[in-house]
């Protein structure tokens, strides 16, 4: 309480902050003593406490009324610096004790000895006393002016606030009409929103109804080709049972034809011997043809020496002309009136010298073929004797020619000088007119010279041809010689690699018929085991599909309780934010409210200040019930991660049981690669056996043609390589019995690996039986908490509509923009869970698939 003739207004807390000097210690150290009166008077019971309020009120009323206390209050606003330090102490002081009495009331421990120690009277005194107290304290006179003066200004006084109480009233209750609307709309909307997730949800499920039947559909399929494939290998195993009793008759053939092949290879040799006394006979006529031309060269060589002497005699008689032709130079000097014929016929002599030339040319070459003894006439030796002399003879007369072109030289510088001796010169061109006579003679010669020279040429080259012919087929005859030798080189070895290969093959016949007999017993064994791991795997897949079904359904089961978990957790994350948002914002509005509520004292009574403390205590309840809604919310997130936490161990142990299955399915491709590799093999075998007995046809339309020895290297040849394939083949057929003696082994390693893999899966099938079941529970716990979420929603709404009443319109609008998250929610949900179902599917149908288009391959 506070007395109404101060008039100074108290701060928000109720506490003054004025600076005082060291007189204002003393002043309130004399105050003292009647505030603690005062204290001791204000603790009563509550009903002596309401009487004395509303006492209180009504004089306050009439002092505030009267025209004193308007004069009063203008003179408290002269007051000096001095008395408004007094009023504010003692302002200072009843809100301290008002603050201790509060206190006392809270902690329910005012014992009357405290407060008789403290105020120095254990029992309260009335309110009308402390007031006089404090008049008294204060100095102010005694009011003598009733409060009841002016009642008519109190009523109107009355009215107002209650027209603008009404007004306040009427804001608030339209503010709720319209967030009432809101939430309306909301659950309107949150309604239509389930009615389409459901339908949604329906076509899902019809969608993902039909992708099971077209599974089933998948699976009746590949049963079906199963079948086809099992049928389609029992009619290979029959057609390669039926080509090894083929192969084994085909052995007992080969080792009649090897036979056959030995006489004829006996028949082979008697021939190349028969060759060989051929080839010796050969071999003497060249010996005898090398003498011959032996023979022509020793002659070639007689003709070269007389060919040289006759050159010593032609040099002798050049000499002797030289030395005419010395003494014939002073007759030339009386040429000059004939120097313009004798140039015209040196120019046609110059023409002959030209052919002459090329006669010498022609003339070398046959000497050099002489040379090399390519022609061995007598014939043409005679006659090259007689063109050398010729030639010889043309030789001296070229000479001449040369020294006559001298002289002319001579002769025209001379001239001039040597007209006077024409007539010497007349005798001179009659000799050289007997001698151009001759010369006509010499190139009639010289042209019968010519054609004798073409017809040895003719001669020569016919000679040559002979020559080459018969090089040719000492080569080709030597070159046969070779072939004979190295033919029957390699015929000894055929032999003897023969007989190894057919004591090899009589031994390996036995050995093929004993293990063909293992063979097929064991093959009846394996087929046997075949069915009955075919049978097995046929039971496995059915058991794996079905588990494959299970996972499925589980795994679409676990990614709605993901999606659901996670729009759980951003609901209650959104939550979490908007109650701090709203803690924040509520917090904000208790100091405004706080501000305005110091205010209000300042203009309301006590009647208002009790009601102020009223809504305090509202406010304050209503706001640990919000912190205890958030830490429930809090415990509820906290439950989620931990749920969140044991599922996804849970997808972990899933997907190794999904590793299991997939090594399951690896093994049972390998097998099918296997049967699919062995089979091929059976192909291969069946072409080798298609290709040998081409080549026994081939081998017996050659026997035919014995003759010819190209035949008989062709089929050498293929012999050679018939052994080698055969080589291949034993090679092979090792190698098949290895690996069937592997598959045994694998077998039982197969049967102790399905052993195994049925124990896994029965642990597998009640760990899925456990997982459904904790499945379904968690289920049943989240539909628990999404209808204790949703029904917790209408009330948390009403709540904020109240709050946004009482204090401001900030939440609503907090409350609209979360509105649109929450629309999107659902359709996110359901956008996000048909891809991953989508995504799952596709790679399924992509698995299936792909099994069937390798068997086709393979």
């Amino acid at each position: 309480m506070r007395s109404k003739s101060s008039g100074v207004e108290s701060p928000a807390n109720g506490v003054l902050g004025v600076q005082q000097g060291p007189h204002d210690f003393s002043q309130e150290q004399e105050v003292g003593l009647p505030v603690k009166s005062l204290k001791a008077k204000v603790q009563q019971n509550d009903s002596d406490d309401h009487l004395e309020v509303e006492m209180i009120s009504d004089k306050d009323k009439q002092l505030f009324d009267s025209p004193e206390a308007g004069e009063k209050k203008k003179n408290i606003m002269d007051l000096s610096k001095e008395g408004l330090i007094k009023l504010m102490g003692i302002m200072e002081g009843e809100v301290q004790a008002r603050e201790d009495v509060i206190s006392m009331l809270k902690s329910k421990q005012t014992v009357p000895e405290d407060l008789a120690s403290r105020y120095g009277s254990a029992a309260p005194g009335s309110a009308l006393h402390a007031l006089q107290r404090d008049s008294s304290i204060t100095g102010t006179e005694p009011q003598d002016d009733s409060v009841y003066q002016k009642p008519m200004v109190e009523l109107d006084r009355l009215q107002e606030k209650h027209k603008e109480t009404y007004r306040r009233m009427l804001g608030q209750l339209l503010l709720a009409e319209k967030s009432h609307r809101r939430t309306v709309h909301e659950l309107d909307t949150e309604k239509r929103k389930h009615v389409d997730y459901m339908d949604k949800s329906d076509d899902f499920t019809n969608l993902l109804e039909q992708e099971r039947e077209r599974l089933k559909r998948l699976l009746e399929t590949e049963k079906s080709y199963h079948i086809r494939k099992d049928k389609e290998h029992s009619k290979r195993l029959a057609k390669v049972r039926e080509e090894l009793v083929k192969l084994k008759s085909f052995a007992l053939m080969l080792v009649n034809e090897r036979q056959q092949h030995l006489e004829q290879m006996d028949q082979q040799s008697q021939r190349a011997q028969e060759l060989s006394q051929q080839l010796q006979q050969w071999e003497q006529e060249l010996s005898e043809a090398k003498e011959r031309a032996k023979e022509d060269g020793h002659r070639v060589l007689s003709l070269e020496a007389e060919l040289k002497e006759k050159s010593a005699k032609l040099t002798q008689q050049h000499e002797e002309t030289s030395a005419k032709l010395a003494t014939q130079e002073i007759h030339n000097r009386q040429l000059n009136a004939k120097l313009v014929g004798l140039t015209c016929e040196v120019e046609e002599l110059e023409e002959r010298n030209k052919v002459l030339e090329k006669s010498e040319e022609e003339l070398q070459e046959l000497r050099e073929k002489i040379g090399k003894g390519e022609c061995g006439n007598s014939n043409l030796i005679t006659e090259l004797e007689n063109l050398r002399k010729r030639v010889r003879e043309m030789e001296g007369k070229d000479e001449e020619i040369t020294k006559t072109e001298n002289q002319c030289k001579e002769l025209r510088k001379r001239l001039q000088e040597e007209n006077s001796k024409s007539k010497d010169l007349r005798l001179e061109v009659e000799k050289l007119q007997k001698r151009m006579m001759e010369l006509e003679k010499l190139e009639g010669a010289f042209s019968i010279s010519k054609a004798e020279c073409s017809e040895l040429h003719t001669a020569l080259e016919t000679e040559k041809g002979l020559a080459i012919e018969l090089s040719d087929e000492v080569v080709a005859l030597r070159i046969r010689m070779k072939e004979v030798e190295s033919s029957e080189l390699k015929l000894e070895k055929s032999e003897l690699s023969l007989k190894d290969d057919l004591s090899k093959l009589k031994s390996l016949t036995v050995a093929l018929m004993e293990k063909q007999k293992n063979l097929m017993e064991r093959s009846k064994s394996d087929e046997k085991k075949k069915e009955d791991l075919s049978n097995m795997v046929k039971v496995e897949q059915g058991k794996v599909m079905e588990v494959t079904e299970k996972w499925i359904e589980e795994s679409k089961k676990l990614l709605k309780l993901k999606t659901e978990m996670e729009t759980k957790v951003e609901t209650l994350t959104k939550e979490k934010g908007d109650v701090s948002t709203r803690l924040a914002y509520e917090i904000d509005v208790t100091q405004d409210l706080s501000s305005k509520v110091s205010q209000m004292k300042k203009r309301l009574d006590s009647f208002e200040q009790a009601e102020k403390l009223s809504v305090k205590n509202s406010v304050t309840c209503e706001l640990g019930r919000m912190f205890d809604t958030v830490k429930m919310e809090d415990n509820k997130v906290k439950e989620l991660i931990f749920e969140i936490e044991r599922l996804k161990n849970r997808l972990k142990q899933l997907e190794v049981v999904e590793g299991d299955l997939i090594k399951t399915e690896d093994q049972y491709d390998m097998l099918e690669k296997r049967f699919m590799t062995e089979q091929d093999k059976a192909n291969i075998l069946s072409q080798q056996v298609e290709e040998m007995r081409g080549q026994i046809a081939q081998n017996k339309a050659i026997e035919k043609g014995e003759s010819q020895e190209v035949d008989i290297r062709q089929r050498c040849k293929r012999e050679e390589a018939n052994t080698r394939e055969l080589q291949a083949d034993v090679v092979a057929l090792k190698e098949k019995i290895h690996e069937l003696m592997n598959k045994e082994d694998q077998l039982s390693q197969l049967q102790v690996d399905y052993s195994v893999l049925q124990q896994r899966f029965l642990e597998e099938e009640e760990r899925a039986k456990n997982m459904g079941t904790e499945v379904f529970h968690l289920t049943k716990e989240l539909e628990i908490a999404k209808r204790h979420s949703r029904a917790l929603r209408p009330s948390l709404n009403g709540r904020r509509m109240v709050d946004v009443a009482v204090t401001s319109t900030g939440v609503q609008t907090e409350a609209l923009s979360s509105g649109p998250t929450e629309e999107d929610t659902p359709a996110v949900f359901i956008r996000k869970s048909v891809q991953e179902e989508n995504h799952i599917m596709n790679n399924f149908r992509q698995k299936c698939l792909k099994k069937p288009t390798e068997k086709e391959r393979s």
